[in-house]
């Protein structure tokens, strides 16, 4: 297209002017080659939003590569970690204790005494002293179940330690990726507002050459000195929130990556827009459950589970055998005048059934109610996990789609609005038009790039959920 059909469409596409100033536009469009404004900055910050082209497949490994070894670094040190594999490994050891109590419990209890009275209506004394050596066995012959149910539900409390232990592990992950996300985008939001500070200096240097040349106003200083200053203050608020999230990214990594571990890995990080994939992924419906749907199917087996021991517990007899062996000894004085003395030796020997059964027990009946609205509320919580899965998947779908959608208008928009600037800028330096409109221009260009970023952003951040989705984990 030459220059006079793209000024012709600029005017028709902007705002009026007079017939003389169209003479000067169309004049204009001869000599603006020598005029016009150097975009290498733009096309700097466009390359790094990844507008002008796609990252290559090597900076697509380096950057992954690095966020992989973020999120190993993070699952190898965190705490949380440290937390739930502790959890398991007691969750584990109660297994082991209720399958014990299908094991004889044997006892060895000892006592030594000592008793020494006066009476003093007959200047009596009596002394005693004895010892004693129990050993008793005890094994649990029948119990209606009681011990089969125990060991049933420390099993179940097992695998909801581990499907805890894979929450923890994911919703980690997700955290350290969430966060390299966010420093991206805070490092590209902090590079457009330094590209912004360098267009609004050098415009002000441009309105302060005018006015010194008598073509301008000193209005038109006054207004690009405020451009930059406010340029400078959004670069500065811009800067905050990158340190902010650089810290908070470092706090997953434990306290060593304070002492600039990471600093290679995190300059790579902010050095250009994170990739995405060019083309929309197979987003077909999920099959498998989420680890949150297995954990709340898992409770809900528990709390039956616990509802049928409530009853055992509550209605059901047991019969034990108890055998013993006892050895005792005791020795008794008396002394009232003349001395009698006398000693005794036993050993004893006992095996017998013990049945017991609770006929009233207020305080398990009551059990029983709250184990029952237990399952009620674990069976009601499954079906609210299940439904929340479901509609995260269709969710996806939909935001993803769309965002894709998205993604080319926002890149022409950007081509136009860098051209509509760089048009303005061209006239502006020529005097055909005043500041407002190069200004109006320059917000437009501002805001293109913007949207974009945000829009890359949230199609990032959506394909990030949908990839934990697709592992399993449901993002909340």
């Amino acid at each position: 297209m030459n220059k006079e059909n793209f000024v012709h469409r600029l005017l028709q596409k902007t705002w009026k002017i007079s017939f003389s100033q169209m003479s000067l536009v169309m004049a204009f469009g001869f000599i603006a080659p020598g005029l016009k404004a150097d975009s290498s900055r733009l096309k700097k910050i466009a390359g790094l939003l990844g507008l002008e082209e796609n990252p290559s497949s090597k900076d697509k490994q380096d950057i992954g590569g690095l966020i992989d070894r973020m999120v190993e670094k993070a699952l190898a040190t965190h705490p949380d970690i440290k937390v739930e594999e502790a959890r398991v490994a007691a969750s584990r050891a109660n297994v082991d204790s209720a399958r014990g109590r299908y094991q004889p419990n044997i006892g060895l209890s000892a006592s030594i005494s000592q008793d020494r009275s006066n009476n003093l209506n007959d200047e009596i004394e009596t002394k005693s002293s004895g010892s004693s050596l129990r050993l008793q066995l005890r094994e649990n012959l029948w119990r209606g179940g009681q011990d089969a149910g125990l060991i049933k539900i420390s099993s179940q409390d097992q695998k909801i330690a581990e499907l805890q232990q894979v929450e923890s592990t994911e919703a980690l992950a997700f955290a350290v990726r969430l966060a390299a996300l966010n420093l991206n985008h805070s490092a590209m939001r902090e590079a457009i507002e330094v590209a912004s500070i360098e267009d609004a200096s050098e415009l002000r240097s441009l309105s302060e050459r005018k006015f010194k040349a008598g073509q301008v106003g000193k209005i038109d200083v006054y207004t690009t000195g405020m451009r930059e200053t406010s340029a400078r203050a959004a670069a500065v608020q811009a800067a905050g929130r990158t340190r902010e999230d650089r810290q908070k990214l470092l706090a997953y990594l434990s306290s060593s990556a304070q002492n600039n571990d990471f600093d290679q890995d995190i300059s790579l990080l902010t050095s250009r827009s994170l990739p995405y994939p060019s083309q929309s992924p197979d987003l077909a419906a999920i099959a498998q459950s989420t680890t949150q749907e297995q954990t709340a199917l898992a409770r809900q087996s528990r709390a039956e589970l616990s509802l049928s021991q409530s009853y055992k517990q509550r209605f059901m007899p047991s019969l034990d055998l108890v055998g013993t062996a006892a050895r005792t000894s005791s020795e008794s004085q008396f002394d009232g005048g003349a001395t009698d003395k006398s000693k005794f030796r036993s050993m004893d020997y006992s095996l017998a059934l013990q049945m017991s059964w609770a006929l009233w027990d207020r305080i398990q009946d009551h059990q029983i109610t709250a184990a029952a609205a237990e399952k009620t509320a674990a069976s009601a919580h499954a079906d609210s996990v299940r439904l929340a899965s479901r509609s995260e998947r269709e969710r996806l779908q939909i935001v993803i789609t769309d965002l894709y959608k998205l993604l080319e208008p926002y890149r022409e928009a950007y081509r136009q609005a860098d051209q509509l600037y760089d048009a303005q800028r061209q006239l502006y330096e020529a005097g055909v038009v005043g500041l407002l409109p190069l200004i109006t221009a320059e917000t437009d260009k501002l805001q293109t790039l913007s949207n974009w970023q945000e829009s890359v952003y949230q199609l990032q951040l959506n394909l990030l959920r949908w990839q934990s989705l697709q592992r399993g984990y449901l993002i909340r």
